[in-house]
């Protein structure tokens, strides 16, 4: 879970901190509190980001990735929920794209790995 680089940017760490506990009463709205195992916040790369750990239980209690995470049209309904509680106290907060919208598709792993070789590889000549 994070934002843009940019909406970092200027905010202090107290700050940082209030929007990743937000994020997390987020994900407390829809997953029992119980069922989290972690979230963890990585200040390490360029924009923050929290990965998250959770047990999917659907409603009548049964484990279920499916149900809970699902497809694609599951996935871009967290996003929207998301950026939906968020902007509530995140005003600047803005929705990235949606790729249902955009029509961009992203390149497969095996092909990303092989393009990135050869970048590197050129770079060193």
């Amino acid at each position: 879970m994070t934002a843009s680089s940019e909406f970092y940017k200027g905010k202090k760490s107290a700050e940082v901190r209030a929007f990743f506990e937000e994020a997390l009463i987020f994900i407390e709205k829809h997953q029992a509190k119980e069922t989290i195992l972690s979230a963890v916040v990585h200040m390490d790369e360029r924009t923050p980001h929290m990965h998250l750990s959770f047990v999917p239980l659907t409603p009548d209690k049964r484990l279920s990735a499916k149900d809970i995470v699902g497809n694609k049209k599951k996935l871009t309904w967290w996003q929207d929920e998301f950026w939906k509680h968020m902007v509530r106290k995140y005003p600047d907060l803005e929705r990235g794209e949606s790729a249902s919208e955009t029509g961009r598709t992203h390149i497969p792993p095996r092909l990303f790995k092989e393009a990135a070789h050869l970048i590197l590889f050129s770079n060193k000549k």
